[in-house]
């Protein structure tokens, strides 16, 4: 009976059209998941790490596929109304519940096997040299620990829920419930998966393992220092805590069906827990009496749809499911908001405020389950009800209740936004901030709840035109998943998705807000259109076909509702022309869509003629008119070009960036050869050829014009307060501009290209600028440029600046133009400001004090900083937290600004970053580096070791180790998955090598050498290639390293610096004992294991370089800034194991190699060990 029962429940599930749909949108997604890039661009498509990242992450699917699959089958006998005649049969309680089981289970698995098949075709799509070998169980493995055990836990629980409750609105909850418990943990227990983290566990944490039930933290954790060879050969093995989890987890499964199957019922009714309400009617009572309605009434058509819906919303809010779905909801925004709306890298904690709440609120993308669950119970609540005859009956237009049960889905946005918004309050009034800004939080309501609005509306029109609502519900996710992340050019293609809004205090929601107003009029037409059709089409409790539906829409008079749609569509049609418009009114068609075909076409074209010789600028003068309002500026210019090559110039070839809107050229004595307005290039032929060191001058007019549907770029951005332009990118520039290059090295081995190199002619001398810059901004705001300020003036209700460089400078000079206030010091003859938004008060102390540190450390062990004033302006946006250029620093509101440091015990970002970029008016200004690879260790890598030095003088060096640590773990984390990794000696695209690595290091040769010698082949290096002298290579530093170095020592310095070389690094106390004279003897153990990476493989090597071992006399948790070791002593490293014995006048707590966590260890945890004196 049991064989004949499962091929019954096989037979069912063959012939229901969801099942084949979902069947189809797996294999499409298996298809479709090859193309992504998952472990890097060296992995292999059909790897078994992407294998196994796929099936990891796309079985979460299979929670939204069991909650369609329960509700539409599981649940068929008793929606049927035929349960009780099923429970009847012969057939028992435990044969009923495990053959329901068994064929829910097999149906979610069958799809994974598809989706498998989907991932074998789709390789046929994919490049070969991006494809490894065909192993089947590179394919089996994964399905069978990932995939089968998670479709096992989800279809436990729905299944449980679906018998025990009978219900399918607590079916939808659960399905919900599941996936915000998930999201839960995973903020909980920090999931790779989860954006914000990019830290590996320490080892003696098992709980984010377990706690799991899908096993994604546990693959990606482990696997995350794992390199692209063993990606693509080993299998994530069923071994350690993966293990574990999978078999935690399958217990729970188990044990849930167990309880499940106790609690079952075997007899039709209501459900476990539910009782019946039974009324009789007294004899006699009137049931029924006929009421007149004037059914063409604005009034009654308002008197329908409000009790509508009255009747939808009490029937959904009511609900317990509901009530625990609310009571999750608020829980699981309120531990996100806690655990990562305050939290950023090296451990920064931002201040609560009210504005980076709400932009951590705006997205709601688990509302849009609710919705595609709870819309399609409410299209078709009439019929599974079977009120449908009864309700159909009275004079009711349909149309009006189908706007009853839009009214509803909108009460229930208004419903989760206002328990977001509470929460976000609430979690801001924790943080011990009451500064709450009311009107950014109610601004939620429309930049996050009129685009669930809008998609509630879409779902709802799926509903209608699709009569089987659980294939509504599977195509309504689908087309969501295909929205929200498909490939689809610009907004007006992609429904109710409008440009990323990111809130900073100085400019609000800032740049896209004009664009959102217009994009949000256009899908509220579309939206409005699609409603009025939807209702018109919806026939209510009559069960006809879609061809009928819209025969019968066609045959209807036209009436006022016909008149809405077309107005909607006219509206939809225009505002969509307006916007096209706009957007291609940009300079040049490098906008979203198509930029990277622009720059592939540049490159194709004009890299040819890059060796073609040009004159150099050698003075700029400008004048620049900033309209911040407007979001336009226009730039008047002066340039002085010199001839420094040994022959005539007859030729001039000035190119723009394509951002720029308008330019005018006005060259003397010169005539247009070709103007290429596409590209922005134009030639000149010169009346009379430019001779070897003739000067001459031309002008220039370009203009950026108001355009808000353009591309944001943080570099260029004209706001109404905070404005930042880089303007030097944007200026006319002589030859071809390497920086229009596609810099991704990937896309240009697939587009044909040669790999990204240096500049097609290698200029070994400085070519400065003499620059002069007048810029006018709004009255009430202050500029900020490159230079000294001279003057400053107000005039025609403008505010004019006046900055002048004293001598001369790199072509760099950005601006920035804010309502600023300024903090201003004068000490030892210089001018340092701070130019901040008056708000941010908490942190221009200890940044004006960095400013003073790093200028007095700079003038102390480099060489004299060059101007009588330095300035730190704030900006709202940057890709990264500041930025520096000659004179002038501009630092980023949230990072520097807004992070919380009055816990002294917290590294303090904004004090080493600004630190930092002083640095660089050395290691970019005085020193400018060849541009070739290795240029990055010239200029960042310097300035990370002057960051550490400048800290270290202020703070100690204990302040450090939690900030080297926090380096070192972000280098490991960072290196994995990438291309081959370079030597520092030849950097070129990977920041963790400049930055972490090239910090690290450096301040590694400093311990070593000593910091004397060091910064002495530093002094030198200024001396022998700074201004006025040929540029450097990394080799230059190099050589004079080796010439203050010992033999022992040089060969460590070119290991670090020009080989790729990591550690793990252990130590163990051997022996600790008192002496008679009462000193202690410490007998040490150090295990050194080297890894080089040579190309993209790992080997092992035998060690060398120079560590400190140091004796504390106090334990790990009481060491505090000020703390001293007893005893370090630096110990010379050529073998894998050295014992070292340690005398001591004072009791020793504990022992550590390299105390202070600078160099590159795999893992830092077993550095230190305690000291047992007994």
């Amino acid at each position: 009976m049991i064989k004949a029962l499962l091929g019954f429940e096989a037979r069912y599930y063959s012939r229901q059209l969801l099942f084949w749909i979902a069947a189809l949108v797996f294999l499409a997604l298996g298809m479709a998941m090859v193309q992504g890039e998952f472990g890097g661009p060296e992995v292999y498509k059909n790897s078994p790490y992407a294998n196994t990242s796929i099936f990891g992450i796309l079985s979460l699917l299979a929670i939204f596929v069991t909650t369609l699959f329960s509700t539409a089958f599981v649940l068929r006998d008793h929606n049927s109304r035929m349960d009780a005649l099923v429970f009847s049969t012969r057939i028992t309680r435990l044969q009923y519940f495990s053959i329901r089981f068994t064929g829910l289970l097999l149906s979610v698995v069958f799809l994974f096997v598809l989706m498998a098949a989907g991932l074998i075709l789709g390789m046929g799509l994919v490049a070969p040299e991006r494809s490894g070998p065909f192993r089947l169980w590179f394919y089996l493995q994964p399905l069978l620990v990932m995939a089968v055990p998670n479709a096992l836990f989800c279809c436990s629980i729905i299944f449980s829920v679906s018998l025990v409750t009978r219900s399918t609105r607590a079916v939808y909850a659960t399905g919900v419930l599941i996936f915000m418990l998930y999201m839960t943990v995973s903020i909980l227990g920090q999931s790779p998966l989860m954006a914000r983290s990019t830290l590996p566990y320490s080892n003696n944490r098992l709980w984010p393992f377990l706690i799991d039930p899908f096993g994604i933290t546990v693959f990606l954790t482990q696997t995350r220092e794992w390199m692209p060879a063993q990606r693509n050969r080993d299998l994530f093995a069923l071994h350690g805590p993966f293990l574990l989890n999978r078999l935690l987890w399958i217990a729970v499964s188990l044990l849930i069906l167990t309880v499940s199957f106790i609690r079952f019922r075997f007899r039709s009714g209501q459900g476990y827990g539910r009782k019946q309400n039974k009324e009789t009617i007294p004899p006699g009572r009137t049931i029924y009496r006929p009421v007149a309605a004037d059914d063409n009434s604005w009034l009654y058509s308002f008197k329908v749809v409000y009790s509508h819906f009255l009747l939808h919303t009490k029937s959904l809010f009511r609900q317990i499911p509901f009530i625990v779905m609310l009571a999750l909801w608020v829980f699981m925004y309120a531990i996100d908001l806690f655990e990562s709306a305050f939290s950023g890298p090296y451990g920064i904690k931002f201040y609560a405020n009210s504005g980076y709440i709400a932009e951590y609120l705006l997205s709601v993308k688990p509302a849009l389950l609710l919705l595609v669950f709870y819309a399609g119970e409410l299209i078709n609540k009439e019929h599974s009800s079977r009120m449908e005859g009864l309700i159909f009956s009275t004079p009711a237009p349909p149309r009006l209740l189908w706007f009853a049960k839009a009214g509803a889905l909108a009460a229930l946005i208004m419903l989760l936004l206002t328990l977001h918004i509470a929460t976000g309050i609430g979690v801001q009034m924790a943080a011990g901030s009451t500064a709450i800004e009311w009107h950014v939080y109610l601004s939620l309501y429309y930049y996050a709840g009129l685009p669930l609005l809008l998609f509630a509306i879409l779902i709802l029109f799926i509903q209608t035109l699709v009569r089987n609502v659980y294939v509504g519900m599977l195509l309504s996710l689908l087309l969501l998943g295909i929205i929200l992340y498909g490939r689809m050019p610009g907004n007006l293609a992609r429904y109710a998705v409008f440009p990323a809004l990111s809130y900073r205090n100085m400019n609000g929601w800032g740049y896209y807000t004009s664009a959102f107003n217009w994009l949000m009029l256009y899908w509220l037409s579309c939206a409005a259109a699609l409603a009025i059709l939807a209702s018109s089409l919806w026939q209510g409790g009559v069960e006809t076909g879609l061809r009928k539906r819209w025969k019968n829409l066609f045959r209807q008079r036209p009436g006022r509702w016909a008149l809405a749609f077309v107005i909607a569509v006219g509206c939809c049609t225009g505002l969509g022309f307006y916007i096209a418009h706009s957007g291609n009114q940009l300079s040049t068609a490098r906008n979203s869509t198509n930029a990277l075909n622009w720059r592939y076409e540049y490159e194709k074209k004009y890299k040819p003629l890059a060796a073609l010789v040009q004159p150099v600028i050698t003075a700029v003068k400008m004048e620049t008119a900033l309209y911040p309002e407007q979001g336009s500026y226009e730039v008047k210019g002066n340039y002085s070009y010199k001839n420094v090559s040994s022959h005539p110039l007859s030729e001039l070839w000035l190119g723009i960036d394509p951002e720029i809107d308008s330019v005018k050229l006005i060259i003397p004595d010169a005539t247009p050869i070709t103007a290429d307005h596409v590209f922005k290039q134009y030639r000149y032929k010169l009346k009379q050829p430019l001779e070897p060191g003739e000067v001459r001058n031309l002008q220039f007019i370009i203009k950026r014009l108001p355009n808000r549907f353009r591309p944001f770029n943080s570099e260029h951005a004209v706001v109404s307060n905070g404005s930042y332009v880089e303007l030097e990118k944007y200026v006319p520039a002589f030859g071809y501009n390497q920086r229009l290059e596609i810099d991704d090295e990937a896309l240009r081995k697939r587009w044909g290209l040669a790999p990204q190199g240096t500049v097609a002619s290698v200029d070994s001398f400085y070519r400065l600028i003499d620059f002069e810059s007048t810029l006018s901004t709004a009255a009430d705001q202050h500029v900020v440029t490159a230079g000294i300020l001279e003057k400053e003036w107000v005039a025609n209700g403008r505010h004019y600046f006046h900055y002048r460089s004293p001598q001369p400078m790199s072509f760099m000079f950005a601006f920035s133009s804010a309502r600023y206030a300024i903090k201003e010091e004068f000490y030892k003859e210089r001018t340092f400001r701070v130019y901040y938004h008056p708000d941010h008060t908490s942190n221009t102390a200890i940044i004006m004090q960095a400013l003073k540190d790093a200028i007095d450390y700079g003038d102390t062990h480099f060489s004299p900083y060059p101007l009588s004033q330095i300035s730190l302006a704030e900006i709202p946006h940057y890709p990264g937290s500041a930025t520096a250029y000659p004179g002038v620093l501009f630092s980023t509101e949230m990072f520097n600004f807004m992070a919380d440091f009055r816990d002294s015990s917290l590294f303090n970002f904004a004090y080493a970053t600004t630190a930092h970029e002083v640095a660089h008016q050395w290691w970019a200004q005085q020193l400018a580096p060849l541009p070739v690879a290795g240029r990055a260790t010239l200029t960042e890598s310097l300035a990370k070791y002057t960051e550490a030095a400048v800290v270290e003088k202020r703070f100690g060096p204990m302040y450090l180790r939690s900030y080297f640590k926090k380096d070192n773990e972000y280098y490991f984390a960072m290196r994995t998955g990438t291309d081959e990794e370079l030597p520092l000696a030849h950097s070129n695209g990977q920041p963790f090598v400049a930055y972490q690595k090239g910090g690290l290091s450096f301040y590694m040769l400093k311990e070593m050498l000593g910091q004397d010698k060091f910064e002495a082949a530093l002094r030198q290096l200024l001396r022998g290639h700074g201004t006025g002298h040929t540029k450097a290579v990394v080799d230059d530093f190099t050589r004079l390293l080796l010439e203050v170095a010992s033999p022992e020592q040089q060969q460590f310095v070119r290991q670090t610096i020009e080989e790729v070389a990591s550690y793990n690094n252990t130590v163990r106390i051997v022996s600790c004992r008192q002496q008679p004279d009462g000193r202690y003897q410490l007998q040490t153990e150090l295990t050194v294991a080297q890894q080089n990476r040579v190309g993209k493989q790992q080997h092992p090597a035998g060690p060398l370089l120079w560590l400190p071992l140091t004796v504390w006399y106090v334990p790990d948790d009481e060491r505090k800034e000020e703390t001293r070791p007893i005893l370090q002593q630096w110990v010379f490293i050529d073998k894998k194991t050295t014992r070292i014995t340690l005398i001591t006048d004072h009791k020793p707590a504990l022992v550590s190699i390299d105390p202070y966590n600078y160099v590159l260890d795999e893992d830092l945890t077993d550095n230190i060990q305690k000291a047992d004196t007994r």
